[in-house]
Formats: C-alpha cells, structure tokens, sequence
C-alpha cells in the first residue's frame, strides 16, 4: 500500500479523480491516502463545458451539473489539511467562495447555505463531496488565476493570515488590494520568500515591497511597468534577493546605478527577450512559479 501511495504522488490531478479510483479496490483504498493529494495543480486541467474531463467527473460521480467549487472541495478534502502548493486554472474566473474554502474563513461564507456539492451527489462515496473543515493550513505555495472577479481582487488580503506558512505567491498580475496584500504578507508569512506578479509597479508597490519584504529572495516582475526609481527603491529595501527578474518591463532601463546595487544578487535577468530583440542576460528556472 505505501509503494502505491508514493507512486501516486506523482500522478496529475486528472489520474488522480477519474484513474486511479475506478481502477480496483487496493487503489481506491492507496487513493484515499493524503500524500498524493498535497499538490494540487489545476491548471493543467481542460475544465471548458462539454470536454471529456467535466463529463466524465459527472458521469462517474453521478453529477446533474459540474463546478470548479465541487472539484477544489472534493481535492481539498482528500488533502486532510495537507495540501501545500494550491494552482489554479489560469483562464478560470476564481470567485470569493473559492479562495475561501482553502482558508478558515469558509465557515462565514456559507452560514445558511448548503454545504453539499450541488446538493444532487448520489453516490455512496458522497461523503467525500460534502463539506468538512479539511482546509489548507500547511499552504506554502498558492498560484491565482490571471483571471479574478472584482470582489476577489478586493478581499485576497484578507486570507493572507490564514495561510502562516505561505512561502510563494504567484498573482499573475497586480490585483488592486496589492500593497494590502505585502502588508498582510508581511505581517503574518514569516517564511515568505517569492513573488510572481506582473502589471504597474509604482512607488507605492515598490514601498510596499521594500518595506514587507526585506528578506524576499525571489521576485519576478516581468512584463510589468517599472521606473528606475521603484526598481531602486525595491534593491535598497530588499537586500537578500537571490533572483530577480524584470525581462521586459516598459520603462525600464538597466543602468550602471542599478547594476552596482544589484551586483550581490546571483540571478538578475533584465533586458527585452523577445524575439525581435534581444540583449544577454542572466537567467535560471524557478519551478515553484511554472
């Protein structure tokens, strides 16, 4: 049982809820097992209307309808307060609920509501689809959807407390709760170490940055708006950065004053790197952001 345990952690969320379950008895039994489910990525998975993967999590659940909600309850729930690194569909509309449900504050959200997922499983397994408090305490590493409803853009700061062991957070672009967000960050991730965002990045972010995250060490701001001043602001602030990325940020030029305070930092990759033009620069994978 364990061989399989430790061979499913390896597996993709779509082997994981449609495979290896349905495959025979032993593997249901390993698949209910934490460990595989402490990554979830959703972001791989096609969850346009009337393609295979909707359909067939319906069909074998025996569903009327399916939501993104019922799925992230049913993955969170196998987690038991495991899950450590939560990835969102990057084309997926994350509403309130959603983000709510991988932090305590899911209980506030659906007082007077009902709990079950769409409240038509019929499965014996039904269990599995029903609310519980398995939330995501242990969360270190969360990736948003590029795409956020407005009232989701508003209220992210307020789930930063919840998440303690927070150590990555890939926004995608600035929400506008973004210096709100550092604060929160700042406040309560003591381990936080990487950010991926990208979009205007003023003096005020850049304070924000400067001021809550002193000990970053990976920032990723490609494709952004950024100024000399705000980058300047950000490397006197943030002095243990051991990876910064500002490729193709408008506005931006790379001069000797910002060389000398960033020659401390082993990765610093800078420069247009699109096809058309290209200047060397230093450069290195960040899984955690893929």
């Amino acid at each position: 049982m364990d061989c399989l345990v430790h061979i499913f952690e390896r597996l993709g969320l779509e082997d994981l809820v449609l495979g290896v379950p349905f495959t025979c008895k032993s593997w249901y039994k390993a698949s209910l097992d934490p460990l595989p489910w402490k990554v979830l990525n959703f972001r791989w998975l096609n969850l346009h209307r009337r393609i295979s993967f909707q359909n067939r999590f319906q069909r074998e659940y025996r569903l009327d309808k399916f939501s993104f909600l019922g799925l992230l309850r049913f993955a969170v729930n196998r987690s038991r307060r495991s899950a450590v690194e939560i990835t969102f569909p990057s084309s997926h509309f994350i509403s309130l609920n959603e983000l709510a449900y991988v932090s305590d504050d899911w209980a506030q959200q659906m007082k007077g509501q009902d709990p079950v997922y769409g409240s038509q499983v019929r499965r014996k397994d039904a269990g599995n689809l029903v609310y519980r408090p398995d939330l995501c305490p242990s969360l270190k590493i969360l990736s948003l959807p590029y795409k956020r409803l407005l009232e989701v853009d508003k209220q992210i700061a307020q789930f930063m407390p919840k998440w303690k062991d927070l150590e990555h957070l890939n926004m995608y672009v600035n929400p506008r709760s973004f210096n709100q967000i550092i604060k929160q960050i700042g406040f309560h991730c003591k381990n936080f170490v990487g950010l991926k965002t990208k979009g205007p990045i003023s003096r005020q972010e850049a304070s924000a940055i400067a001021t809550w995250l002193p000990k970053i060490k990976y920032l990723i701001l490609n494709y952004s708006y950024l100024f000399k001043e705000s980058l300047m602001m950000i490397l006197e602030g943030c002095r243990e950065l051991e990876e910064l990325d500002v490729t193709d940020c408008r506005g931006l030029d790379v001069d000797d004053d910002i060389l000398k305070l960033a020659s401390h930092i082993k990765t610093f990759r800078y420069g247009w790197v699109s096809p058309m033009k290209t200047i060397e620069y230093g450069c290195s994978k960040l899984s955690y952001f893929v």
